[in-house]
C-alpha cells in the first residue's frame, strides 16, 4: 500500500490530505487558519513569521501519521511570489505576495520604478515574469534598501523553507522560483546578473530542482519513511486539478486572481509565462479583481454594521444576505453604478479603484455588487483576449473558492465572455490537483496530463 500526505498553504488556510493511492481514496484532511500577518503601521507591509507555517506544518504531519502506516510521500503547494527571508543573526520572516512595499516613494520615485530603471522589460523576458508590486525580489530590495533586513542571510520560497525545516534542504521547484523572479523560465537557472543588478550576491539562494517528481530529502515520523517532493505553486497545483487542457482556459478566482492557458511555447508579450507540470507553461495575467476585493466591500459592511448598530456580522452572514439582495432585485431597473475593481495596486493599477455614476437610487449593496461582478467578469474578458487566440478557446473552467460561493459572479462572466464556463469536477480542486500530483510522483502514472480516467473517493 502507499499513502500520500499533501499539504495546501493558501493565503486564508491551510490544508492538509491524506491520500491512499492504491484506493484512489482521501481517507483523513484536516483544515486550519493561516498564520497571521505581523501588526505594522505601514499598511504596505504584510510579513508573517516564518516559523508559525513550520509550527502548523509538523503539528499536521504528526495529526495525520498518527496511527497511519504505508505513508510514503509528502507534497507541499503554496501560494507564490512572496519569499522567506532569514536576515543574518535574525528570525526568518515571510514576505507575502500581499506585501508591497516596494511602491512606496523613495525620494521622486518609488522602489519599484528604481528597480524599472535598472532593469529593462527585455531583460525580464525570459525569467516569465515582470517586475511588478507583488514580487518578492521587489519587496525584499526594498526591505534592504531601507534597512529593515540585513543585506546578508538566506532566501526561500516558502514551501522550500518549510521542507528545509524538515529535512535541512533549501531545495526550489521552478513553480515558485519564477514567480518570485529569480530563474530564467526556459533553462531553469539561476539568473545570476539579475540578483547582482538588485545587489543582493551576499544572499545564499535555494538549489533549483530539475524535475517535477524530484526527491527533496526524507524524514521519519511514527514509523513512516516519507520522501519529500519539490514545492508545487498553487495556481498550477489549482489548474491541473481543474483538468485544463488546449483549448481551454482557466479564471482562478479565489483571495488572489489569474487568467491564464496551457502552451509549449515562451512567446512573450503582456502576459507572464509560468513553469507548468512536463516542461509545459501556463500562460497568465495575474493581479486581476479577485476574492480580497470583494472582501474590501464585505468588511466596509461588517465594520458599518458594527459601528452603527454594535452587531457583529461573519463574512458568511453578509454573503447570504447579498445572495438574497441580488435575488430580489435581479430585474431592477436602476441606472448602474460603475466600478473600478483595482482597489489593490497592480501594474499600471497603483491608485486605487473607485465607485461612480451614482445617481440617487442606485446606491445600495445589490447595485454595489451587480456592478462589482460586471467589472470583474469584463476583467476577464479583456485579459482572456490579451492571452492570445481567444476565439479559440472552446470553454472556460472558472476554479477558486469564489467561483463555487458566488454563482452570481459566474453568469456575469458567461455573459462578458460569450462562452461555456464551467466549474471543476471537485469543489476544492487544489485537492484534486494533488492527488493527480501524488499519482505522479508515486510512480501510479506516468503523467501528470494521463489523468483523464482518475477517480477519487472521499471517505466520510
Amino acid at each position: 500500500m502507499s499513502k500520500f500526505i499533501t499539504i495546501d498553504i493558501g493565503s486564508s488556510f491551510v490544508k492538509a490530505a491524506l491520500f491512499d493511492l492504491d484506493s484512489s481514496t482521501l481517507v483523513a484532511k484536516d483544515k486550519r487558519s493561516s498564520p497571521q500577518k505581523i501588526l505594522k503601521s505601514d499598511p504596505n507591509c504584510f510579513e508573517v513569521p516564518a516559523e508559525c507555517y513550520v509550527e502548523l506544518v509538523r503539528d499536521l504531519l504528526d495529526k495525520l501519521t498518527a496511527g497511519n502506516s504505508d505513508i510514503t510521500g509528502l507534497l507541499l503547494s503554496t501560494q507564490m511570489h512572496g519569499v522567506v527571508f532569514k536576515p543574518e543573526n535574525a528570525e526568518p520572516v515571510y514576505i507575502s505576495w500581499q506585501d508591497q512595499r516596494c511602491i512606496e516613494k523613495n525620494g521622486e520615485f518609488s522602489y519599484l520604478e528604481e528597480l524599472k530603471k535598472k532593469i529593462a522589460p527585455e531583460d525580464m523576458l525570459h525569467h516569465g515574469v515582470y517586475l511588478k508590486p507583488m514580487m518578492g525580489l521587489c519587496n525584499l530590495y526594498t526591505a534592504i534598501q531601507k534597512k529593515q533586513f540585513s543585506p546578508k542571510g538566506e532566501l526561500f520560497s516558502l514551501g522550500s523553507y518549510i521542507s528545509s525545516r524538515l529535512c535541512g534542504k533549501n531545495i526550489c521547484h521552478p513553480h515558485n522560483a519564477a514567480p518570485i523572479g529569480l530563474i530564467n523560465v526556459d533553462t531553469g537557472d539561476i539568473d545570476e546578473k539579475l540578483i547582482e543588478t538588485l545587489g543582493l550576491e551576499k544572499i545564499k539562494l535555494p538549489q533549483i530542482t530539475k524535475s517535477d517528481n524530484e526527491v527533496v530529502g526524507e524524514i521519519s515520523l511514527n514509523g513512516n519513511k516519507i520522501k519529500i517532493y519539490p514545492d508545487f505553486g498553487d495556481m498550477q497545483i489549482a489548474a491541473l486539478g481543474s483538468r485544463i487542457g488546449k483549448g481551454c482556459a482557466l479564471i482562478n478566482i479565489a483571495t488572489a486572481s489569474q487568467v491564464m492557458y496551457v502552451t509549449d511555447s515562451l512567446k512573450p508579450g503582456i502576459f507572464e509565462t509560468r513553469p507548468f507540470f512536463g516542461g509545459l507553461y501556463l500562460r497568465t495575467i495575474s493581479q486581476l479583481p479577485s476574492g480580497r476585493t470583494l472582501k474590501v466591500i464585505i468588511d466596509f459592511l461588517k465594520q458599518s454594521v458594527q459601528s452603527l448598530c454594535g452587531a457583529n456580522l461573519s463574512d458568511d452572514d453578509i454573503w447570504t444576505k447579498v445572495h438574497s439582495l441580488l435575488k430580489e432585485e435581479q430585474h431592477s431597473k436602476s441606472k448602474s453604478l460603475s466600478i473600478d475593481p483595482y482597489f489593490y495596486a497592480s501594474g499600471s493599477h497603483l491608485d486605487g479603484g473607485n465607485i461612480s455614476r451614482i445617481t440617487a437610487d442606485n446606491l445600495n449593496i445589490s447595485q454595489i455588487f451587480k456592478a462589482m461582478f460586471v467589472a470583474m467578469a469584463h476583467s476577464y474578458r479583456e485579459h482572456l483576449e490579451q492571452l492570445g487566440n481567444y476565439d479559440g478557446i472552446s470553454k472556460i473552467v472558472c476554479a477558486g473558492g469564489v467561483s463555487f460561493k458566488v454563482p452570481e459572479l459566474i453568469e456575469k462572466i458567461r455573459l462578458a465572455t460569450k462562452k461555456d464556463c464551467q466549474l471543476p469536477i471537485m469543489q476544492d480542486e487544489a485537492i484534486f490537483g494533488m492527488f493527480i500530483a501524488a499519482m505522479y510522483c508515486s510512480g501510479n502514472i506516468s503523467s501528470v496530463y494521463d489523468n483523464n480516467d482518475l477517480t477519487l473517493t472521499i471517505k466520510e
